[in-house]
């Protein structure tokens, strides 16, 4: 005989996760624990290529368990369905881009021990279960109910070939279907504790009869699916930097966006999580910056902390304006920057769904070096920061600030820039771990905010894009960058133009590592996704050059000229004037002065 759950109590079940304290993590850990128990060792390969992860993926979070063949093409878009903390439906890159980059991300440090490299193997490290509850659960309501997790985890199985024992209650079941899922899963009994209510009463619906059907239930039936339009809204980013660019220019706000600006900001952000805004005082940096933080943000969030703006001060010679300081005087005691940046990290890292922007206007007014050190180096290393010691003292917490923290995965720095007699200049430290977008204002764009002159009004933008953000940070933390998916030939074409920039700037010493090959591809790849239709590859190419090659040139005549002169080669042939426009104004600054640099007074 065969027995499944009927709709009625496996949609009871998701109500109840969707509404406990759970963060959306949960099923991930889940995955990870099941996809343990199925390779049968202390580690598992990141892959999906591994039968174990990916099958561990299906059963975790699977939307529509039966065959492919019974599903229709609508019902497909979104395979996959996290019902810890949220009714979140997922595309089908949960497998290729999903739970395999959340839990080798920053935030996991603590829990999931990484080895390896292609494929990456993780286990739980030693300590983990410290750290599963600031990791995994929100701060109020309800812990997600052991018995709710195991109808879940259930929920399109045959019940009575799985427990190999027939049932003559409900109560009798869900007891046993507990114990399975426990077993299944290699929960211990210190996870059950920290995770689960494993006393929450469940209402029974009735009798066992009532309780239990002899096929599946319908995920249709008891899963609250997103319509299409607004999956379509929620995930694909292709539509985002169009998105914005409309409601920024709309008349309402008043914001004057140079042509193709919105689709390098987003594939910047996307490719590397710290961009530098640079160029003419006044064009509207700081404002777009703002803009498209306060665009993305959620509309009752942003008030609480989503965007911080922090003016970097002259007087910055360490990490103290943005990461505070233990008070030397009062053992135990954290001082907190004035600036917010700390707390926004904070927060950040305990809400790791929804983008934080911390942006640093006049970020060159002290020595970069010096007061963002630590962060720069954490955006490569993935280490943690060092706060304090990491010790208790009576009657003291350190005011809430822990030992270490992440650089959270969803935290975007953003940071303006002015070139005077004030401020300094970038060193190649800094310009290698950034995007570098220079503005500059035509006479056109000149003549046509003078038609109109007025001031930017942000609040028109609040939470417009906010159906785009989980899809964003999702998309920011890829790993992979599958140019192919846009054809063989694109690639290939990539390729040589990489290669082309790199012969031609090794002879006289300027060539290029790994990391800035890499993230051209990754900026490409982005901008191929956000740009929409016509979007061209000499586009990309052309932005990449200005904002990931040229802003590390600067120097003299004698040093700068051959360089120059290569590059003026391979871009003035009319397929990237950005960048031709640029060298042209750099030779000519080296003419006159005899010393030239990307940025310009």
């Amino acid at each position: 005989m065969l027995i499944f759950l009927r709709a009625e109590i496996i949609r009871e079940a998701v109500n109840r996760l969707v509404a406990s304290k759970a963060q959306r993590g949960f099923t991930d850990f889940l995955i990870l624990k099941r996809a343990l128990v199925r390779a049968g060792g202390a580690n598992v390969p990141f892959s999906m290529k591994d039968p174990n992860f990916t099958g561990a993926i299906h059963e975790v979070a699977s939307s529509f368990p039966q065959s492919p063949a019974e599903t229709s093409q609508a019902e497909t878009e979104a395979p996959f369905f996290k019902v810890f903390g949220i009714a979140q439906a997922v595309s089908r890159k949960m497998v290729t881009n999903g739970s395999a980059d959340t839990l080798s991300g920053p935030n996991w440090q603590k829990v999931v021990q990484l080895q390896g490299n292609r494929p990456r193997r993780g286990g739980l490290r030693s300590g983990y279960l410290d750290h599963l509850e600031e990791l995994l659960m929100k701060r109020e309501g309800q812990k997600p109910s052991l018995t709710d997790a195991s109808i879940w985890f259930y929920r399109a199985t045959d019940l009575e070939r799985k427990l190999r024992k027939q049932h003559t209650d409900g109560q009798q079941l869900l007891d046993s279907m507990r114990i399975a899922f426990r077993r299944d899963l290699g929960l211990t009994q210190a996870e059950v504790s920290k995770l689960f209510d494993d006393d929450m009463q469940i209402t029974l619906a009735g009798s066992l009869a009532e309780m239990v059907q002899s096929e599946p239930a319908d995920p249709r039936t008891y899963l609250p699916l997103p319509s299409a339009e607004h999956h379509r809204s929620s995930e694909d980013i292709s539509e985002m930097a169009a998105a914005f660019r409309a409601d920024a220019t709309d008349e309402s706000t008043c914001l004057h966006l140079p042509h193709g600006i919105s689709a390098r900001l987003i594939a910047a952000m996307l490719s590397k999580k710290f961009t530098i805004l640079t160029g003419l005082a006044g064009s509207g940096k700081t404002k777009l910056a703002q803009a498209f933080a306060t665009w993305l943000a959620d509309r009752a969030q942003a008030a609480a902390g989503q965007v911080g703006l922090v003016p970097v001060g002259a007087d910055w010679t360490n990490r103290e304006p943005l990461l505070g300081y233990p008070d030397a005087l009062s053992a135990g005691e954290y001082r907190l920057p004035a600036s917010g940046a700390l707390q926004l990290m904070m927060r950040a890292e305990k809400d790791p769904e929804r983008p934080y922007f911390l942006i640093l206007d006049e970020m060159n007014l002290s020595h970069v070096e010096r007061y963002f050190a630590d962060v720069l180096s954490a955006m490569e290393s993935g280490q943690l920061i060092t706060l304090h010691e990491e010790r208790t003292y009576p009657g003291k917490d350190w005011n809430g600030v822990p030992h270490e923290i992440n650089l959270p995965s969803n935290l975007f720095v953003i940071g303006t820039v002015n070139v005077d007699e004030t401020t300094y200049m970038f060193s190649p430290k800094v310009l290698d771990r950034a995007n570098v977008i220079e503005f500059t204002v035509t006479r056109g764009e000149i003549s046509a905010f003078l038609d109109n002159p007025a001031p930017v009004d942000l609040s028109q933008l609040a939470g417009k894009g906010a159906a785009y953000a989980e899809a964003f940070v999702t998309e920011a933390g890829r790993k992979d960058i599958p140019l192919d998916e846009f054809g063989r030939t694109l690639k290939d074409s990539v390729k040589q133009m990489v290669e082309e920039l790199f012969a031609a700037l090794a002879p006289v010493g300027a060539e290029f590592g790994y990391r800035p090959a890499y993230e051209i591809f990754r900026f490409i790849y982005f901008h191929a996704k956000v740009a929409g239709d016509g979007w061209k590859l000499d586009d990309a190419l052309d932005a990449a050059i200005m904002q990931k090659l040229l802003p590390k040139l600067h120097g003299s005549k004698t040093k700068l000229g051959p360089v120059l002169a290569e590059l003026k080669k391979i871009c003035t042939t009319g397929k990237y004037p950005l960048s031709a426009a640029k060298i042209e104004r750099m030779e000519l600054r080296l003419k006159q002065n005899g010393f030239t640099s990307y940025a310009e007074a």
